[in-house]
């Protein structure tokens, strides 16, 4: 799959995430558009079907983060999270392995104690 238009011109911005979504749900998992309530805030929140939750800034094929988006990715890392960015669909590609090869069993032994929590409370 080319990273280019028909034209040789890079791919749009939107084309990235329009394959960032496609890509998540043949997974099972989704990437929710980002509420644009904050200036900088990434694009996507990443939902993994393992227990895993990303932030993805999606960017056309070469450009850079804007500098209110730097501050933004800045203050996530500083609280320990890292904001992807991706600018193709080879990079979609790398994150979703990326992400796949950094499970474990952690979130899941987490949701089978809240299922018995929910279920003796009921």
């Amino acid at each position: 799959m080319m990273d280019t238009r028909r034209d040789g011109s890079p791919l749009l911005e939107s084309a990235v995430e329009s394959y960032l979504e496609k890509q998540m749900k043949k997974i099972g998992g989704r990437a929710y558009k980002f509420p644009p309530a904050v200036r900088g805030n990434p694009d996507r929140i990443v939902l993994f079907p393992f227990g895993r939750i990303y932030l993805v800034e999606l960017k056309r094929a070469g450009k850079k983060p804007e500098p209110a988006q730097v501050l933004w990715h800045q203050r996530a890392f500083d609280m320990g999270h890292v904001v992807h960015v991706i600018d193709s669909r080879e990079m979609v590609d790398d994150f979703i392995a990326w992400a796949q090869s950094h499970y474990d069993a952690a979130p899941i032994v987490q949701r089978n104690a809240m299922n018995r929590r929910y279920k003796e409370e009921a």
